[in-house]
């Protein structure tokens, strides 16, 4: 660990990988992130937010401690305590640091459609702010089982390259799962072959996606219903440890009206989910 922990806020540094750890936080958080600094060879910040400039030296100490318990002696870490409202803070602290992940612990507040929209829990609230990929955490045991959620075209490969790329640092194995809208039981026979040429076009299109990030075309799931329900299902199913997605970060009526399965997934998940923020994904390590 560096000599001399201290909060330095405003230093600018390379891309890191942030970690934002509350005292209600299980150790997973700093834990997870570490690994995923480690196996991206970038640094680690870890964030820690306070609301009043009086619980500053406090909080860094307890930081400091809960990193020296956790993390081996010779890590480097650069602890951060921040003063203010806690998901403007964190955010803060990712875009001073051009933070390559931004890694949470999850939100236990259940929430309805209403309240998400007008007042969003800390961690719908920073999956739609941050510009970086966003890890949200729970403590779960691993089963190097990983699912990623794919739409169709260009939009499809930052996330499938993230699944591959997050396979490739702890050696999970990757389903990969497209959700279509349920079709009508064909009538006829000219019906039941629409059908059938509709599920071939996505398949080759899946396939070609898949070839191009590397990864295998044997645990392809082509999967008819709504989305969010559908991927929770399956990662149930196959009892995976991460679920990787996309989202566009869609605010305001258009966001209440449409929905969003990045947060859907998010709130209702029992393993870890990294969120690819689409557009704005960083340059891969």
């Amino acid at each position: 660990m560096k000599s001399g922990l201290a909060s330095r806020p405003h230093a600018a540094v390379a891309s890191k990988v942030v970690a934002a750890v509350g005292p209600e936080d299980h150790d997973d958080v700093l834990q997870l992130a570490w690994v995923q600094a480690t196996t991206r060879h970038t640094g680690l910040v870890v964030c820690s937010v306070v609301t009043e400039s009086d619980q500053h030296a406090a909080a860094l100490e307890a930081l400091g401690a809960r990193v020296r318990a956790l993390l081996p002696a010779d890590a480097e870490v650069e602890l951060e305590v921040r003063i203010g409202e806690r998901g403007e803070a964190i955010l803060a602290s990712a875009q001073a640091h051009d933070a390559a992940l931004l890694v949470l612990g999850a939100g236990t507040q259940r929430e309805g459609v209403l309240r998400r929209f007008l007042s969003p829990t800390l961690i719908t609230a920073l999956t739609r702010g941050a510009a970086c990929p966003v890890l949200v955490t729970r403590c779960t045991p691993g089963t190097s089982r990983i699912l990623v959620a794919s739409d169709l075209g260009d939009p499809a490969r930052p996330v499938l390259r993230a699944a591959a790329e997050e396979s490739a640092r702890g050696g999970g194995r990757v389903h990969v799962v497209h959700c279509v809208a349920p079709m009508p039981l064909p009538q006829t026979q000219q019906e039941a072959e629409s059908n059938a040429a509709t599920l071939a076009a996505v398949r080759e299109e899946l396939d070609r996606a898949v070839t191009e990030v590397g990864l295998s075309l044997d645990d392809l799931h082509i999967e008819a219903g709504p989305a969010s329900q559908t991927i929770l299902k399956l990662a149930e199913e196959l009892a995976v440890d991460l679920i990787v997605l996309g989202t566009h970060g869609r605010s305001g009526v258009s966001r209440l009206l449409m929905g969003s399965v990045a947060e859907a997934v998010v709130r209702d998940a029992t393993c870890n989910v990294l969120v690819i923020r689409l557009g704005a994904m960083p340059a891969a390590s």
